[in-house]
């Protein structure tokens, strides 16, 4: 379940990364994800604090979250993390937008279309990832401008990697593994 507040951090991180110049935005991301961590840290660490941030901000907390870091910090990590890794911009827009757009997609997609559950993941379907697949491809050509193999290749991958499960959270591992895949094909197919 993803409240109507999630999706808005990931677009905010990938907008300010295209708009402000790297210098800026980097140490600008990681003092944001270092307090956000520190906060999260305090929260679950201190019941009468994790108690008053959970009553006050109700709409934004999961119940699986009560004693574990928030997807919004998770959201916050694996975007500073993706932006640290893979220098590239073009790569890091696209892998962000993995997780701005594309989660996003699948899951209204799955919502709106889903009746084809995936063999090892039910919770996901054909339909949602078919979804994220377009809205990827076309953030990867029309505002990333990669390269057409690049950006559905790209978005395949995507695709398979938000559908699987994992062990970490999908907010670290869909920009990360997506930026690693988007660097391979970027290398052999972006020239």
């Amino acid at each position: 379940m993803t409240t109507r507040y999630f999706p808005h951090l990931p677009i905010a991180y990938t907008l300010l990364y295209a708009l402000l110049p790297r210098a800026i935005f980097v140490p600008c991301m990681t003092l944001w994800t270092i307090g956000f961590g520190v906060f999260e840290f305090i929260r679950i660490r201190r019941p009468e604090v994790n108690a008053r941030c959970v009553n006050a901000w109700r709409d934004f907390y999961m119940p699986t979250e009560l004693l574990s870091p928030s997807r919004f910090f998770w959201a916050a990590f694996g975007c500073w993390l993706t932006i640290a890794v893979f220098n590239g911009s073009k790569i890091v827009l696209m892998a962000l937008g993995l997780l701005a757009f594309g989660k996003e997609a699948a899951l209204w997609g799955g919502k709106k279309w889903g009746h084809t559950p995936w063999p090892k993941n039910p919770k996901k379907t054909v339909e949602g990832s078919v979804c994220f697949i377009l809205v990827c491809m076309a953030w990867g050509l029309f505002a990333v401008r990669l390269r057409w193999p690049v950006a559905f290749l790209g978005a395949c991958a995507g695709a398979w990697i938000e559908a699987e499960r994992w062990q970490w959270p999908p907010a670290v591992v869909l920009p990360l593994l997506g930026g690693l895949v988007l660097s391979v094909l970027n290398l052999f197919l972006g020239r």
